[in-house]
């Protein structure tokens, strides 16, 4: 088939030399109307991609790793507040009009428990003032522990009303792999990054500021604070380390002069570090994080946005290896990767000219298309031609559940699990214990 080639995302074509989407730097010069929606409504999704006792109380001065990428002004203090809730007031912040689900992460998967994310609003619904992390035991869903988060979390509803950069790739934040939540291979942190806290900035991009929030996801303790200037593009977590991508730009090449911060979290203390890219942060394994030449795509490995190759890289930016026909990008450090990727791109960029038919010689090379989910971390491989490979929780956190599809007579559809995969083991395949699978 030949070379990889550029894929067609959509609307949105990515240069992936520099990783600059022209779609994204057309945006930068437009203020996009705002809206805001009640918890419980779901916002109509855009189809363009805009590249468009409390447990702690944090105040700015006491992060030890501000970074600045922009003239220091004067500004009002910002308090980051970590509160935690008694079982008592969970049942009636649920039970609240003014408490509604995160639409993009309702829940999360962690080590043996399941995070659920609320919105805080204000009376008036007008905006978020506040993000509720609710854990539960995986077994038998009783309550662990529950902390709200303010400033809240940069979700779609709350990025909608705030008058930042942030707000024009708000899509970017809804990746399960790199956006506004994230949970560690191991399933035992979860990080979440904040609305921007000063605003009216209009096109001062580098001006922007914003907090990232690491909790330990098995009590809900604060363990690392920290924050940064400029457009955050994504985040990994690593079972030991954060890392936050930022930029002066809407996109990582060029003028954005992409950086990657690290921040230890078994040391809070320790200095940060970071190193330059011209690529999107796009994922995390155990020890290592994962760059892509295109963005991350915010509709999960279901959006058929082409295939490509993806960098993994130590948390020093040093490169560990490439993997090429990366198809998708999934949470804890699998990815799925086709045995033709220019036969994959050529399918999606046909596929954008609406057209109906194929070429034979397509047809062909995608009959004879094979995949395969990859760990990262410990290089294991396993065949999933034919399959369907779902991101969800498994007892251990982050996984995936690989079915197969059968009709019966009727011509009645089932998908059945066949095994699932662990984040935080050597990525064999477990088929134990798969009805847990089977009514999620």
């Amino acid at each position: 088939m030949g070379p990889e080639q550029t894929v067609t995302m959509g609307p949105i074509e990515v240069d992936r030399a520099t990783g600059r989407s022209l779609v994204m730097s057309q945006q930068a010069a437009r203020h996009p109307h705002r809206t805001s929606a009640a918890p419980g409504h779901r916002r109509r999704r855009s189809p363009r991609l805009l590249l468009a006792a409390a447990l702690l109380s944090l105040p700015l001065s006491a992060c030890a790793g501000q970074l600045t990428s922009a003239p220091n002004q004067a500004t009002h203090e910002v308090t980051v507040k970590a509160t935690a809730l008694s079982a008592e007031q969970v049942t009636s912040m649920e039970a609240d009009a003014t408490t509604g689900p995160d639409i993009e992460f309702p829940t999360l998967p962690a080590h043996n428990s399941t995070i659920t994310v609320l919105i805080n609003w204000e009376k008036n619904h007008r905006k978020p003032v506040g993000t509720t992390l609710v854990s539960r035991n995986r077994s038998d869903g009783a309550l662990k522990w529950a902390v709200t988060i303010t400033p809240p979390g940069a979700s779609l509803n709350a990025l909608e009303n705030a008058d930042a950069p942030q707000h024009n790739v708000s899509d970017l934040m809804t990746s399960h792999t790199s956006g506004e939540i994230v949970v560690s291979p191991d399933g035992r942190r979860v990080s979440l990054i904040l609305t921007p806290h000063h605003e009216q900035l209009e096109e001062r991009l580098a001006e922007q500021e914003s907090y990232v929030v690491v909790l330990d996801a098995t009590s809900g303790a604060v363990v690392r604070t920290e924050e940064l200037n400029g457009v955050i593009l994504g985040q990994g977590l690593t079972n030991g380390s954060l890392a936050v991508e930022t930029a002066n730009d809407y996109f990582p090449g060029g003028t954005g002069e992409g950086q990657v911060h690290v921040f230890g979290l078994d040391d809070p203390s320790s200095p940060p570090s970071s190193f330059a890219t011209d690529q999107w942060l796009a994922g995390a394994g155990t020890d290592s994080l994962l760059l892509s030449p295109q963005p991350p795509s915010p509709y999960g490995p279901e959006s058929n946005s082409g295939a490509s190759t993806v960098t993994q890289v130590d948390t020093s930016g040093k490169v560990r290896s490439t993997i090429k026909g990366v198809e998708a990008v999934h949470p804890g450090g699998w990815v799925t990767q086709v045995s033709d990727p220019a036969a994959v791109n050529a399918s999606v960029n046909h596929a954008a000219t609406g057209k109906k038919e194929k070429p034979a010689s397509l047809n062909a090379a995608l009959q004879g298309l094979t995949r395969q989910v990859v760990n990262v971390s410990t290089g294991s491989s396993v065949d999933v031609t034919g399959t369907i490979v779902e991101d969800l929780g498994v007892p251990t956190g982050p996984g995936l559940v690989v079915s197969r599809t059968s009709t019966d007579a009727s011509g009645e559809t089932t998908s059945t699990p066949v095994f699932w995969l662990s984040a935080d083991d050597d990525g064999h395949p477990h088929t134990e214990n798969l009805e847990q699978f089977t009514s999620k």
